[in-house]
Parts: C-alpha cells; sequence; structure tokens
C-alpha cells in the first residue's frame, strides 16, 4: 500500500483481449490484445479529487523500436482520484486494435510495455507531483 498521499502502478501486463489472465503469447488473429494496468493509491489521494493520467508505451525488441499508434495508449483527460467504487485499487485496460497489415507485420515479434501514472495530469500544464512507472514482462504477438 503506498503512503497517504501516493499512488503507484502494481504491475502491467498483456492479455488475449477479453480474457481474465495475463498472457506472454497473446493471440492477434482477430486484431487485438489487452493491455492491464494495476494501480493502487492511498487513503488521503484515493478520494481526493486530484486529476491524473495513465499511459503506455511499447518497445518492439524484434525490430528495435517503439512502433508508435496503435500500440500507444492514455486514459481519457479528466480522470480523477474519486474515491471507491474506483479506487483506492484501480484497473485500467487498453485494448490494442490492429488492422490486418498490422496484424501481419507484427506476428512473433516480442515487445515489453512501460506504463506510467502521473498526477496532476500533465496535460492540465501543470507539473506532476504523484509518478510511477513500471515495465511489463517481455511478451510476442502470436497467431493462432
Amino acid at each position: 500500500m503506498p503512503q497517504p498521499n501516493d499512488a503507484e502502478i502494481t504491475r502491467v501486463y498483456v492479455r488475449s483481449t477479453g480474457g481474465t489472465v495475463e498472457d506472454p503469447t497473446p493471440n492477434i488473429s482477430g486484431g487485438s490484445f489487452d493491455v492491464v494496468v494495476e494501480n493502487e493509491a492511498g487513503r488521503v489521494l484515493a478520494g481526493g479529487g486530484a486529476p491524473y493520467q495513465i499511459s503506455i508505451e511499447a518497445l518492439d525488441l524484434t525490430a528495435g523500436n517503439n512502433p508508435g499508434a496503435p500500440f500507444s495508449a492514455s486514459t481519457p483527460l479528466g480522470r480523477i482520484f474519486n474515491g471507491l467504487p474506483d479506487w483506492p485499487q484501480n484497473t485500467q485496460v487498453f485494448t490494442i486494435t490492429l488492422n490486418a497489415a498490422q496484424v501481419a507485420a507484427m506476428t512473433n515479434h516480442r515487445l515489453r510495455y512501460t506504463a506510467s501514472l502521473l498526477s496532476p495530469d500533465p496535460r492540465n500544464n501543470l507539473p506532476p507531483q504523484v509518478v510511477s512507472f513500471t515495465e511489463s514482462k517481455l511478451f510476442m504477438l502470436v497467431r493462432e
């Protein structure tokens, strides 16, 4: 549990779209997969109404680059620490949707995600007071 006025990302992982458990080889035959970011906030911050942003960025280790859109995403502007039921534990699911060409190009690529949680939301032009980041385990996109 973080300090009362702090928040942290506790885990980031990938899964097949709609799955319930981590999957190191998500099946992208259907054109998508999920990136799950689990977070926890201290008891004061959790209900304090401060704005925050959670964002994810992919690193394609096979190609040696950041594949960009659609592999990056952020929570919408206006998210706040609003207490129960959303906080103190919070899970954000980003569904990454790929077109047919992207599925073909990314099959069998090994990737890793980094996730960050910033508050206040930097898109509000305020310096963040709460900063947390972590990375996922390596995973490979596959087609079955």
